[in-house]
């Protein structure tokens, strides 16, 4: 058991690899949850709330189903970043629009819808680079 965790401790590049796929889980719950949430204290609208959810949930799912034929064709590591990156874009580019006091329903559809597309290809993605990184390691 204490050899296993040394082997552990010691494989930097899975453990990295673990750690962005943990933020990268939290960050999209966090998003899942704010977004509705932002929407129905700005709006007052639990339809619209709940359109937005709904709306992204499709997003992610059709996003989950192209992502394994994405990583494929790309590889996982980039596709991973490319993921992280647009879908960061995409929270990043909400954030500025409240921040100036912009709000229409039709912009926050658009880019969470694109943000959580992308978060189907990442995680799969991450998730095959796991073995690799585990078998480079000896872990």
């Amino acid at each position: 058991m204490k050899q296993g965790m040394q082997k552990l401790s010691k494989a930097r590049q899975l453990l990295t690899i673990l750690s962005a796929q943990s933020a990268s889980t939290y960050a999209n719950q966090v998003i899942a949850l704010v977004v509705p949430w932002l929407v129905l204290t700005k709006t007052g609208s639990a339809v619209n709330a709940g359109t937005i959810a709904f709306a992204m949930g499709a997003a992610s799912l059709v996003g989950t189903l192209v992502g394994g034929l994405v990583t494929d064709r790309l590889g996982g590591r980039r596709v991973s970043i490319l993921a992280d990156g647009l879908s960061l874009l995409t929270a990043l580019t909400l954030a500025v629009a409240v921040w100036f006091d912009f709000f229409a329903l039709w912009f926050i559809a658009l880019t969470q819808m694109l943000g959580v597309f992308f978060d189907g290809p990442g995680q799969i993605a991450k998730n095959t680079t796991v073995p690799a990184a585990a078998g480079e390691e000896n872990v």
